[in-house]
């Protein structure tokens, strides 16, 4: 243990990650990993720090209810409280209770940042090298990467190699992305957007400078490249706005032109590998983050890839989609995409307006994807756990049947026909007494 122990105050050892806690005149270690939250309350001339520890049964974000298997029967501690007397003269600073709180909590956040690099690198595929081909390559010129390499966005250039890209910047930065790791290759024209968009939805993530990606893409911006076009055309002092507008149509049309033969060549040379397309005629508005944005089906996903959080959903993962909120009176309703995998939560599209409900359904129904509807929103996380405990009875007892509105409407009306054939059977009319009381 630190040296530096006392057995009347709480010490914290970055070293060990470990708090050093005095309990009955004794020095007991804890360490970070059963650390739940620590606080400072103050009362009257009084600090007191209190300790929180993680207990069987306690759920916390991002990780699994804490249950200890070696001690199944054992006796766990809930919560310490440490009181100590506060000076008239002390300040937020100078209150070791308080710099008792922001050493434990330093010591939580590393610990925390070591834990995801450790997911991270564990999630992490190794790829094999990039194989570079000389000559004269597909390359896209002048792009810049979304997320960037380090520091400030700069330029580069994108060119496609033997079994791959390679992204170098004017820097001299680069990184490498091979094709059999890109689970989706988009290309998304400017129609009234400001960029030009190339996107890599990846099966493994990929080391970009310190960050773990998942999404990259390269793109152009249609008015800083029009301004450029200005500046060599009238020197900059041209503010006409019908000119301006021109001249941003025809460099929307020229960077268009340009990304797209890039993506024949790049298709030409390798057989296997494809571009989507959205599909622009059939986008709506929804939110399937915390913004409204312009959601793009293609052949393969759901897309939306102009802002970040790039929002790509493989339709191949979907088992089933049902559209909540649909009902007379209300203006969006919700879609749930229910994944085949069932440990995954299912992805919510909010808010998409209700004039687009057709177009929704005609879209699902082309790409022999099963969908339901319903009036009000449901309680996923029940559902998901239920179909999670024991999926093939969840299946025999009907499995995605209870979210059939109709199926249940119609089985209903069944009941009750079934009801009156039943009592006119059962209804024997003597017809000569029925004339003789009326």
């Amino acid at each position: 243990f630190s040296r530096t122990a006392s057995h009347t105050q709480v010490t914290v050892d970055q070293n060990a990650q470990s708090i050093l806690c005095p309990i009955n005149g004794m020095i007991v270690p804890f360490h970070v990993s059963t650390l739940r939250k620590v606080a400072r309350v103050d009362e009257g001339s009084y600090s007191t720090l209190r300790i929180q520890f993680l207990t069987p049964g306690v759920a916390i974000k991002g990780l699994k209810n804490y249950t200890p298997e070696e001690e199944k029967t054992g006796h766990f501690v809930k919560e310490l409280s440490y009181r100590s007397l506060l000076r008239s003269s002390s300040s937020n600073r100078d209150n070791p209770v308080q710099a008792t709180v922001r050493a434990i909590n330093e010591m939580m956040k590393r610990a925390a940042q070591t834990e995801a690099r450790k997911r991270e690198a564990a999630a992490m595929v190794e790829q094999p090298a990039l194989i570079t081909s000389g000559g004269k390559n597909p390359t896209l010129r002048n792009v810049y990467s979304r997320p960037v390499i380090s520091g400030r966005k700069t330029s580069g250039h994108l060119e496609a190699h033997v079994n791959g890209f390679r992204f170098k910047t004017q820097k001299g930065e680069k990184v490498d992305i091979i094709y059999k790791n890109i689970r989706h290759a988009i290309f998304q024209p400017a129609e009234n957007d400001l960029i030009v968009v190339i996107h890599f939805h990846l099966f493994a993530p990929i080391r970009l400078g310190k960050k773990s990606i998942q999404d990259i893409q390269f793109f152009t911006e249609v008015i800083e490249a029009s301004i450029a076009m200005d500046n060599k055309r009238a020197g900059g002092h041209d503010f006409d706005e019908l000119e301006e507008e021109q001249r941003e149509r025809q460099m929307r049309v020229q960077l268009n032109k340009m990304f797209n033969n890039f993506v024949t060549k790049v298709e030409g040379a390798q057989d296997k590998f494809t571009f989507d397309v959205p599909y622009r005629e059939l986008g709506f508005f929804g939110v399937p983050s915390k913004e409204s944005v312009f959601v793009m089906p293609s052949a393969h996903c759901l897309v939306a890839i102009l802002e970040p959080p790039f929002f790509v959903l493989s339709l191949e993962d979907v088992e089933i989609v049902h559209l909540e909120r649909v009902q007379f009176g209300l203006a969006t309703f919700d879609a749930v995409f229910v994944f085949k995998d069932y440990t995954q939560p299912p992805k919510h599209v909010n808010s998409i307006p209700m004039d687009k409900l057709d177009r929704v359904k005609a879209w699902l129904d082309g790409c022999d994807i099963k969908f339901y509807e319903g009036p009000t929103n449901l309680h996923w996380a029940k559902i998901m756990s239920t179909v999670r405990n024991d999926p093939v009875a969840f299946h025999e007892d009907g499995g995605w049947n209870f979210l059939d509105m109709e199926a249940s409407d119609s089985d209903g009306d069944g009941e009750s026909a079934d009801g009156d054939s039943e009592f006119d059977e059962s209804s024997d009319f003597d017809d000569e007494s029925s004339e003789e009381d009326y």
